[in-house]
């Protein structure tokens, strides 16, 4: 990926670089998609439970995950693949206030994504307080609507 477009690359390159059997390959995966989930999944295997009730707590390791690894981030990123974080964020709601959750979630995505188009030049930490203080305005914008 970091030589060719994602589309380009076929599931032989795949396996000539893996240096593994084609029938070795399909035997663990379908799709050369597979193997991008199978690196996000073991790369988010130490995350952790997401803590309902700890909003900064839970995005700040989602900031940490991500500088820790930035460069797969932004090859995902670089190819469009991002979405697929969404949806594996999206996966780990497992609450009764879901629609609320994945709200966050839609937001703190956009927040990432930005952040690693922008190069990550922030820290994780710097990363927290510019979501709250965009919170912290959305919420003043929206009490100040009249209902």
């Amino acid at each position: 990926m970091k030589q060719m477009s994602f589309d380009e690359i076929r599931t032989t390159d795949i396996i000539k670089k893996a240096g593994v059997s084609r029938s070795a390959f399909y035997r663990n995966y379908y799709l050369k998609t597979d193997v991008l989930n199978d690196i996000y999944n073991r790369l988010s295997k130490n995350y952790g439970q997401i803590n309902p009730s700890d909003y900064f707590g839970n995005w700040k390791r989602v900031f940490e995950h991500i500088a820790e690894h930035g460069e797969f981030y932004q090859l995902l990123v670089k190819h469009g693949l991002m979405g697929m974080v969404l949806d594996k964020l999206n996966q780990r709601v497992r609450h009764e206030d879901y629609y609320e959750f994945i709200l966050w979630n839609g937001m703190i995505y956009n927040m990432c994504l930005e952040w690693i188009k922008t190069g990550m030049k922030q820290s994780p930490n710097q990363m927290i307080d510019t979501v709250r203080a965009a919170l912290s305005s959305i919420s003043k914008n929206i009490m100040s609507i009249d209902v």
